[in-house]
């Protein structure tokens, strides 16, 4: 195969054997690859479906995931910031003011 001489695709062979023992696999690419969009371009199904050539359903399923993620991550980081700045008490039970 002389894929680096042309401008075709390589194998699915090839490119898990560059990846065997690595943290990554094909699927967490291309999911990573599916977000990095939604991040960018937001969950809209139409352009799942056409940059990634899912079937209708499939591209509807991911932009609900997509957005089912993008808000817990705002949740998730909201609760943090809110946590660390010290809005939300350390230990809300106790009582105490803390002015005496």
């Amino acid at each position: 195969m002389n894929t680096a001489l042309e401008t075709g695709l390589v194998s699915s062979w090839w490119i898990e054997r560059e990846l065997r023992g690595q943290r990554a696999t094909l699927d967490r690419l291309r999911i990573d690859c599916q977000l990095e969009e939604v991040l960018v371009h937001g969950p809209d199904p139409l352009r799942l479906a056409e940059v990634f050539g899912r079937d209708e359903k499939t591209a509807i399923r991911y932009a609900d995931s997509a957005r089912a993620l993008l808000a817990h991550s705002v949740e998730s980081d909201t609760a943090e910031f809110l946590r660390t700045r010290g809005s939300i008490p350390r230990n809300p039970g106790n009582g105490s003011s803390g002015s005496r």
